[in-house]
């Protein structure tokens, strides 16, 4: 049986938020989970921006929790740290969210906390420094429960998955690991088999989305802008969930397509049509795993 047959499934936040990324969801907190729940996610993602901007509109954790209860399902996934590798104001910025983001995650009974480190190519911190400061942060979230997964994103410094691992294995901490963003990962050098480096047990999460063959938009662009449904582009997306199945993770599975498209969409279609095209793609891993 796959390892990741009985994982839960998470709607990420800018699956169904219907905004651009950096801004609040345009779409209501009630409205997602009930679009998630009614499409058969078991979890939704939640920003600490989006979270700031309901707390500003007055709802409180105990309302919130209210509604996540009342359908069943959770906020497995809490995010994103990018700024924990700077200094002065942008590194005070991102220690000020982080332990906002303690206090929410503690409150929905959240499982992982994604973090990212946007430092421009050839800007890249001393190693020892990252590892030093991704520690840190494992610590402290190991305090609230929390794994700590890092994202390697192909337009940043820590673009593939062996310095993103590097990172990992030096800080040497149990709650901490790699979040794998099939978008991230293929539209980078790296094919499914550079994951055989990382134990499965240090993959925190999984993100299905994919790419067309070509596209005009800088890679950054496309990220943020234009990703497909798992299985809707040309990424190998079933070769890195095959991979990851033979490693063992059990890690969830989350659905992250950033898309001008998917954002005009009503919740309930976003949140159906992520759930449907994730299905598949697992589903097709299974097969292909049966067959061999």
């Amino acid at each position: 049986m796959s390892a990741l047959a009985g994982t839960g499934l998470i709607a990420s936040h800018h699956t169904i938020s219907g905004s651009p990324v950096n801004e609040p969801a345009r779409h209501a907190f009630a409205d997602r989970v009930a679009a998630a729940q009614a499409a058969g996610f078991t979890g939704i993602g939640l920003t600490v921006l989006d979270h700031d901007h309901l707390r500003e509109s007055g709802a409180s954790d105990r309302e919130l929790r209210t509604i996540i209860d009342d359908h069943g399902i959770g906020v497995p996934e809490v995010e994103f740290l990018n700024g924990w590798w700077a200094e002065g104001e942008r590194l005070a910025a991102d220690r000020a969210a982080e332990d906002r983001i303690y206090a929410f995650a503690e409150a929905f009974g959240s499982r992982h906390l994604n973090v990212g480190a946007s430092v421009p190519a050839g800007q890249e911190p001393p190693l020892d420094l990252l590892v030093e400061r991704f520690a840190g942060i494992c610590d402290r979230a190991a305090a609230h429960g929390l794994l700590v997964g890092l994202e390697y994103m192909p337009f940043f410094a820590l673009s593939t998955v062996g310095r993103a691992w590097e990172v990992v294995r030096g800080a040497g901490r149990p709650n901490g690991g790699l979040v794998v963003d099939a978008w991230h990962h293929l539209r980078g050098p790296d094919g499914p088999e550079a994951l055989r480096n990382v134990p499965g047990e240090k993959i925190v999460a999984i993100q299905l989305g994919d790419a067309p063959a070509e596209s005009e938009l800088p890679l950054l662009q496309e990220s943020i802008s234009a990703r497909l449904w798992p299985g809707e582009g040309v990424l190998d997306v079933v070769g890195l969930l095959r991979v990851l199945d033979e490693l063992g993770v059990s890690a969830p599975v989350g659905v992250e397509v950033v898309s001008t498209r998917v954002q005009e969409l009503p919740v309930d279609k976003a949140a159906a049509e992520a759930a449907r095209s994730a299905g598949a793609v697992l589903k097709e891993m299974s097969a292909s795993r049966s067959a061999g």
